[in-house]
């Protein structure tokens, strides 16, 4: 269990956390699909985040969306993916991981 105080934190654990499980995938035979999921459910990832959704909360109450899409900005985004906003802050598109 890890516990991050700010979404970077969390972020940067997940990433960790992903990491370690592709490890212990590719340390399987390769080919072993079933496998590589059987070893993906049994390693479970705790992450608690403990920051204030205060301001999100009322941002989103003060713009009336029905959705509201907490955003951050990483080093390298191409590991997360990208979002495309437009001026008023509201979404065009989501690229996910893009490779170019």
């Amino acid at each position: 269990t890890w516990t991050a105080t700010t979404i970077a934190e969390a972020i940067n654990i997940l990433d960790a956390a992903t990491k370690q499980l592709e490890a212990q995938a590719l340390a399987l035979e390769p080919g072993g699909f079933h496998e590589r999921k059987e070893a993906e459910r049994q390693t479970p990832i705790h992450l608690a985040i403990e920051f204030d959704l205060t301001d999100l909360i009322a941002f989103h109450k003060e713009k009336g969306g029905l959705v509201t899409v907490c955003l951050t900005r990483v080093p390298n985004p191409l590991e997360f993916g990208i979002t495309i906003v437009d001026e008023s802050g509201q979404v065009e598109r989501f690229l996910e991981k893009p490779t170019w």
